[in-house]
């Protein structure tokens, strides 16, 4: 899609400067929406010490993780 809207913005002109902002402002909110991270990622993508125990410990209650021996 990206590829597609770069070469349409392109096509026709010699304004490579302007035609690069027009596919940036009309791509913009498309990849906006695909680059937010939901709260299952943030889940499994833990910051902290704790969040990394609470996520392993959770996963383990539901059998998604195997015990270490």
């Amino acid at each position: 899609m990206g590829a597609y809207r770069l070469a349409e913005a392109l096509a026709g002109t010699s304004d490579h400067p302007a035609a690069f902002q027009r596919y940036e402002e009309g791509h913009r909110e498309l990849v906006k929406r695909k680059q937010r991270i939901g709260p299952n990622v943030r889940m499994m993508v833990p910051k902290t010490h704790l969040g990394t125990w609470a996520r392993n410990g959770l996963a383990l209650s539901m059998g998604l993780l195997a015990r270490s021996s």
